[in-house]
């Protein structure tokens, strides 16, 4: 068991032994020295979080200070506490000032080698890791990963202000799969690993993030998860050897079984998980929110092909209206042409029976007396007048 582990459980178990002292939000009720910001839930559960550990040599880091008053009210907290290091990447920060020599500034980008360093100065490990950094999404999952490794066996650690993580302007979204919560909700996978039915190691759920945001943890850091817990804009990551942390043998006590009487066979027993090959929600890859997004990035080629064909439709429909404005002419020309036709073949028809009529007048005539006794007389006119 590490020195650290085994100091911290002991002073819990001797909590209830130790000096009567003031509530947090006693003391910050009380405070006036550096302004500390923190909500009002904070302060009950961080009493509830906190108490425990009251009475340990407590190795504290808090990642985001601004004006450093939460670094006075924890050395006042936490009266025997070790160490108490804060890092803001606000160089104004550097201006901050501490008579408690157990209060230690790191001013620098916490995400940064150059920063972990810095802080390592003070302590290698701690038993208490506060994130109250810039609430994006990035540094909150980037700091969880670099510094869950510092955390003691048995300490934990928060993240606050986790509302932030619903919101655009801090790389978030109610349903954003790469958010801050998104990311501490699938630890809850890497808790209950061992009943995935699959052989993937516990980093799989997290290749998404590990891709947006180039963090990783390596596969021992993540079987010492031991819970998570959340609060209104809180959670809570507790840490504990890997063995703490597996479901265990199954517990039968009893002699007497009104139902499921083989129970009492399976005391000692430990849970194998049944094979998930044939479970299509089992199978990686690929990973919701990677499918989510090339099925969004289909959506995206969808839309544009879809306005592009709305375009082209348009232009379709324009045409079709000119052919049939153009079709509604001929009709009317076509109809104009056909009456016209009719006109002249009632015309034609007239004259047809004029026709007739007159032939019928020229054959009377000529097979008339008078026609054949005035022909010689014709003939001479005709023949004097071509002459």
């Amino acid at each position: 068991m590490p020195e650290g582990r085994a100091r911290i459980s002991g002073n819990i178990d001797e909590m209830n032994q130790g000096p009567a002292t003031q509530t947090l939000a006693d003391l910050y009720a009380s405070h006036r020295g550096k302004v500390s910001d923190k909500w009002t839930i904070y302060l009950k559960v961080y009493e509830e979080l906190f108490r425990p550990y009251r009475a340990s040599k407590l190795r504290l880091l808090e990642i985001g200070i601004q004006n450093g008053g939460s670094l006075e009210i924890w050395s006042r907290y936490f009266e025997s506490a070790a160490v108490l290091v804060g890092c803001d990447i606000n160089v104004a920060c550097t201006q901050l000032r501490y008579d408690d020599p157990r209060v230690h500034v790191v001013v620098g980008d916490a995400n940064t080698d150059h920063a972990e360093r810095a802080i390592a100065v003070y302590a290698e490990r701690f038993d208490l890791i506060i994130d109250d950094g810039s609430h994006r999404s990035s540094d909150i999952i980037r700091s969880f990963v670099r510094y869950f490794p510092r955390l003691e066996q048995g300490g934990i650690f928060v993240v606050e202000d986790l509302h932030c993580s619903y919101w655009q302007e801090f790389e978030g979204g109610l349903v954003d799969p790469w958010s801050s919560v998104s990311f501490l909700k699938r630890l809850a996978d890497v808790i209950n690993h061992e009943h995935w039915g699959k052989p993937y190691r516990r980093a799989e759920v997290l290749r998404s993030f590990e891709s947006r945001y180039g963090a990783a943890l390596d596969e021992e850091s993540l079987a010492q998860i031991h819970s998570i817990e959340f609060y209104n804009s809180v959670c809570v990551i507790r840490k504990r050897a890997r063995e703490d942390n597996e479901l265990g043998p199954r517990v039968v006590v009893g002699t007497d079984a009104i139902t499921a009487a083989q129970l009492m066979a399976q005391h000692g027993a430990l849970a194998v998980a049944d094979a998930q090959n044939a479970n299509a929600w089992s199978v990686l890859p690929p990973l919701p929110e990677d499918e989510l997004l090339e099925l969004r990035s289909r959506q995206k080629d969808w839309l544009q092909t879809e306005a592009e064909l709305r375009v082209e439709l348009e232009q379709l429909d324009a045409r079709v209206g000119t052919k049939d404005q153009q079709l509604n002419h001929c009709q009317q020309e076509l109809q104009l042409t056909q009456q016209q036709l009719r006109t002249t073949q009632t015309l034609v028809e007239e004259c047809n029976g004029q026709l007739v009529a007159l032939k019928d007048e020229v054959r009377a005539i000529r097979a008339s007396a008078s026609w054949r006794v005035t022909l010689p007389m014709r003939k001479l006119a005709d023949f004097l007048r071509r002459g």
